[in-house]
């Protein structure tokens, strides 16, 4: 799987192969890698390149804030079907009009924090899938409200998978 990261502005294509995992290919170059969460959600450790880093990450509106020795990270990551979404949005005008909130990446339901008929803003955490050991926050991508909840805690779901779907608060006018 191809995910697009960007750590404090900097651009990196990272690929990950599920078949290979103690390889990452990091801008086309592969380095051994492990991944391992902490006793806490947010304490991760991480080798890469024969290195041992302990990070502290908790997820924020743009994506990521990473501490890690003694520095801060801003991080966001995209994989690709993400980014051809919104090239594609962008084409219609930048407008997010998508309801549909489909799973990042396959893993398993760890929490649905909204139910059924519940008004969500734009970036409000609707789902939490764990991945690579890691939990991770499926926003919201729209104002509007849950019409319906296509999954359940600890149920596994596959990349592309529909989670939910919400109906966007107010049309945009002359569309």
């Amino acid at each position: 799987m191809k995910y697009f990261v960007t750590v404090n502005g900097r651009d990196y294509d990272i690929e990950y192969d599920e078949q290979s995992p103690a390889i990452i290919r990091i801008n086309g170059k592969a380095i051994p890698f492990d991944f391992r969460q902490g006793t806490h959600p947010e304490n991760v450790h991480l080798i890469l390149d024969h290195s041992s880093l302990m990070f502290w990450i908790e997820n924020n509106q743009e994506g990521y804030h990473a501490h890690c020795l003694g520095r801060d990270f801003n991080i966001t990551v995209e994989d690709e079907k993400t980014r051809r979404l919104k090239s594609v949005l962008k084409v219609g005008g930048g407008r997010s009009v998508a309801g549909i909130v489909k799973a990042s990446m396959p893993g398993m339901i760890v929490k649905i924090p909204v139910e059924s008929g519940q008004v969500v803003r734009k970036g409000q955490g609707l789902v939490i899938v764990e991945a690579m050991k890691m939990e991770n926050e499926i926003k919201a991508p729209i104002d509007g409200k849950v019409t319906e909840i296509k999954c359940k805690p600890l149920q596994a779901v596959e990349k592309g998978e529909i989670l939910l779907m919400i109906e966007p608060e107010v049309e945009a006018s002359g569309r």
